[in-house]
């Protein structure tokens, strides 16, 4: 769903061919019941910290996934998350070395893809919470807009070869998920994602990184038909200008279903 012809950082005009590159992380998971959609981090974890053993057979894993993405001509490649990737003051002890953790993991897989000429984008659904964030941000709009302006700013500075970040801004997590962290529907409103854009395009714009933004959504709220409802999207973008955001819609005029007639939004 996330293959399309976009501008690229390096040859202007040249389409971005992206894989999901959570495959790997699922290997040694053995419940009956798992959740494709993330990578299921407590799973990969033994008392709340990663699992040094599991992330090594991970790595393995993850180096013969991009050199069989880049023969069959994938340009880029998607993992998960931003949310176990930033640091913040208000985490416990615990979190914090969790993250230091995983940050070097993920350096070391960045490192792989590059090897394989593969671009790194990372995901995150808006917004992401845990007792800690909610207690410090709550559900103030402002503040949680604030949290991720500087969230991306430290992300981007750490990670200076990934390319850009994909936003879930329609969906969260099943209740299945399990872990440290659990996502939660915060934009309603057409101009509450404006609001969003206005505040984070200059992060990705002085980072020179890029913003997918998936148009996707359940169909909650006034935002839920933005996949194929044009007074939605013209509510939502309209004048929005930048060199750094991607629109990410589906071919379909909706989600989940097969043989619908083709998005007329794409045009």
């Amino acid at each position: 769903g996330l293959c399309s012809p976009a501008m690229n950082s390096s040859t202007p005009g040249a389409p971005w061919y992206i894989v999901d590159g959570i495959a790997p992380f699922f290997r040694d998971v053995t419940r009956t019941r798992i959740n494709w959609s993330k990578i299921p981090f407590a799973d990969l974890e033994v008392d709340g910290q990663p699992d040094p053993a599991r992330l090594a057979r991970i790595e393995d894993e993850f180096t013969r996934f991009v050199d069989r993405a880049a023969a069959y001509g994938f340009n880029a490649i998607t993992l998960d998350d931003l949310a176990h990737l930033v640091d913040h003051p208000c985490y416990a002890d615990g979190l914090r070395r969790k993250i230091a953790a995983y940050q070097a993991f993920y350096a070391r897989l960045f490192a792989r893809a590059a090897q394989h000429g593969l671009r790194v984008l990372i995901t995150t659904d808006l917004m992401f919470f845990n007792q800690a964030l909610d207690r410090e941000l709550g559900r103030d709009p402002a503040r949680i807009r604030d949290f991720l302006v500087q969230a991306l700013g430290q992300f981007f500075t750490r990670f200076p070869t990934v390319a850009g970040v994909i936003t879930r801004i329609g969906e969260t997590d099943g209740l299945d998920v399990r872990g440290s962290f659990r996502s939660e529907l915060v934009i309603r409103h057409p101009r509450e994602a404006r609001r969003y854009l206005r505040d984070l395009l200059p992060v990705f714009e002085a980072h020179q990184r890029w913003w997918i933004f998936r148009t996707w959504s359940v169909g909650a709220y006034r935002m839920g038909d933005l996949i194929w409802n044009a007074d939605t999207l013209h509510a939502t973008f309209a004048g929005v200008r930048s060199e750094r955001l991607i629109l990410s819609m589906k071919y379909g005029e909706s989600d989940f279903f097969r043989y619908l007639p083709v998005n007329p939004q794409l045009f």
